[in-house]
């Protein structure tokens, strides 16, 4: 889609891809990283934990605001780091309890999972430098590009071909909404600071809950549900309210 448009607007930042900086590919083998770890890892999990332990990613983030960009750290923000690892901790204990029964590889998932949400950290880092001298569209056109042609080798087209033609339609949905999500996530990283953005992705954990709270009230059979306990709520709301705190910035007086 990026490809069609440029051709259409402007044909120079085509050309302007072939000589990329270091940093454009940097940023590509982050986000390719990031799916693979995240497409594995929720393989052996579910839906909700992976969004949990990914939010590690945001946190990282924030954390790279203060080592790259020199952002000053709070108190509140120390402690959120420590709510944050303290939330981690209870949901892991409560899931790895529940989950080693449907599946014995669950520690394998969070491990994947947490290795795709330090790819996505260097990633938006990434994002971030580049978008001071390139355009947020003119990068993802380089990125996701990238990452086609590093998965294509390894990729079994010939499956595609035989899916029913609702999967079809749902792997289209799934490539407009990545489009749409990390074009605005890079207009985002282009024009707000790492903290700011960062704050929004906390809210994916609290509509994935919603989502499959809703799935399991119409006993969907094609995905399975999930198992928390009142530990695990405590501890994925701790993550949660960890990571507002360290993303949150103090207000300058005036």
């Amino acid at each position: 889609m990026l490809l069609i448009f440029y051709l259409i607007i402007d044909r120079k930042i085509i050309l302007s891809i072939f000589k990329p900086p270091w940093g454009f590919v940097l940023a590509a083998l982050g986000l390719s990283a990031n799916y693979t770890g995240y497409s594995i890892g929720i393989s052996y999990t579910t839906p909700s934990n992976a969004q949990v332990f990914i939010q590690a990613g945001p946190v990282l983030l924030a954390i790279s605001g203060v080592l790259i960009f020199h952002e000053k750290i709070s108190i509140r923000q120390a402690f959120g780091y420590v709510v944050a690892i303290v939330g981690f901790y209870l949901f892991y204990s409560d899931q790895n309890e529940n989950m080693v029964i449907i599946n014995k590889d669950y520690f394998k998932g969070v491990l994947w999972v947490l290795f795709g949400a330090a790819s996505w950290a260097t990633y938006a880092v990434m994002q971030k430098k580049l978008a001071k001298d390139y355009h947020p569209l003119q990068l993802n056109l380089f990125i996701f590009g990238f990452a086609s042609l590093l998965f294509l080798p390894v990729a079994d087209v010939n499956s595609l071909i035989g899916l029913s033609t609702n999967y079809k339609w749902l792997i289209l949905f799934l490539g407009f909404n990545t489009f749409a999500a990390y074009g605005g996530m890079a207009l985002a990283l282009k024009y707000a600071e790492a903290n700011k953005v960062s704050i929004l992705f906390t809210s994916n954990p609290i509509i994935t809950f919603l989502v499959m709270t809703l799935l399991a009230s119409f006993n969907v059979s094609w995905i399975e549900k999930e198992n928390i306990t009142i530990v695990g709520i405590i501890g994925g709301l701790l993550v949660l309210i960890g990571a507002v705190m360290v993303i949150l910035k103090r207000k300058r007086k005036a």
